[in-house]
């Protein structure tokens, strides 16, 4: 049998090397086993905010995905402006919301901090283990460009968020068309990218054209 997907875009592995993926245009996450085997995992492919059982939940676009050392998995789930996360049995409640923002992007820190990139803000937010949401980098929903410590920094359009194994988050600023890296001290720099192209080259020589997903292998290259 072949399976068919409807714009997949989050994906993340779990400790037992299941693979799970945040369907976008099914508003449902899918699981697919090391031996290749496809199933639903939550989310019954409607268009709501619905917590409970997988069987029974439903998702407003997720975009992006995330797992925790218990294998708990976070979701941006775009168009309910919220962070759904789901159990290891599948299933889903509201871990936290933004108040009239759209999370995109989110990765997981190693004291089990959420980042989450706000796409509608252009900022980037933590949210604590215990539900609570700041702003630690960029505005209030004023884009830019701007290099700085935290809340002086400038984004447009932050998508996708990765950690490197020290700390820094690296984050493809869409609308810019570059990287950025934000440290675990709050300061925000380029390291790729000037105007939108497709040039290669080091550094500010380099172009891209609207990135969205980033992650970074163990040796610490950014993809």
């Amino acid at each position: 049998l072949t399976s068919s997907f409807n714009v997949p875009r989050g994906f993340v592995n779990d400790s037992a090397g299941n693979l799970f993926i945040a369907e976008s245009g099914a508003n449902m996450i899918r699981k697919i086993t090391p031996a290749g085997v496809v199933s639903f995992f939550a989310g019954d492919g409607s268009f709501g905010d619905i917590d409970g059982p997988g069987n029974v939940a439903s998702f407003r676009v997720p975009i992006d995905i995330a797992i925790d050392a218990m294998d708990n998995l976070y979701v941006t789930d775009s168009s309910n402006g919220s962070i759904r996360i789901i159990t290891s049995t599948g299933v889903v409640s509201t871990f936290a919301t933004l108040s009239g923002g759209t999370p995109y992007g989110i990765a997981i820190d190693a004291l089990g901090n959420l980042y989450v990139s706000d796409i509608s803000y252009h900022n980037i937010k933590k949210i604590t283990p215990s539900g609570v949401v700041t702003t630690i980098a960029g505005g209030i929903g004023t884009t830019g460009s701007t290099d700085g410590n935290g809340t002086n920094a400038r984004f447009n359009e932050p998508s996708g968020l990765a950690f490197d194994i020290l700390g820094n988050l690296y984050i493809a600023d869409s609308n810019n068309h570059r990287i950025r890296k934000l440290t675990p001290a709050g300061d925000v720099t380029t390291v790729a990218g000037t105007s939108q192209g497709y040039t290669n080259g080091n550094g500010n020589v380099a172009q891209f054209n609207n990135p969205n997903g980033i992650a970074i292998d163990i040796e610490g290259t950014i993809d």
